[in-house]
């Protein structure tokens, strides 16, 4: 019903950042109705968000959250929500200094046939986390509003 509620967001060009040591994919421009939607997200699919566990939370406390970040935190188990999000996907694990411009600049070359064409949030997909703690997809529900 989330995913019906709403119309695919387009959005121009990717563009590759390192975001605190990881390689990412961020929008070139990122489109305000994204910021909204995930916010949206949020709220709506808290009922069902497992609290998080105290190692989790002291884990994100030891990277240095801002007194708003804590309260995100305590608030709804994540302290990278609301205005603190930033729409990206993770494509590495962190990076020393010393790798960051090797695998930028392979990543360029590989994503570069991608990253160019306009885009769209289409769909909200439901991921989980095995074991080994490895995402694996569950669903995905294409946006239809």
């Amino acid at each position: 019903a989330l995913a019906q509620a709403h119309s695919p967001i387009p959005f121009g060009p990717l563009r590759l950042r390192s975001i605190d040591g990881f390689l990412a994919i961020i929008p070139q421009d990122p489109p305000p109705a994204l910021d909204a939607l995930a916010a949206q997200i949020v709220r709506a699919l808290d009922p069902f968000r497992a609290p998080a566990e105290a190692g989790e939370l002291a884990r994100r406390r030891a990277a240095g959250l801002s007194k708003r970040q804590e309260a995100l935190l305590q608030q709804w188990g994540y302290p990278y929500v609301m205005e603190e999000f930033r729409f990206h996907i993770t494509l590495t694990g962190r990076l020393t200094q010393t790798q960051t411009p090797e695998v930028l600049c392979a990543a360029r070359d590989w994503f570069a046939p991608a990253l160019a064409p306009p885009h769209a949030l289409d769909a909200l997909y439901v991921f989980g986390e095995d074991a080994t703690g490895q995402f694996r997809h569950v669903r995905r529900f294409p946006m239809s509003g």
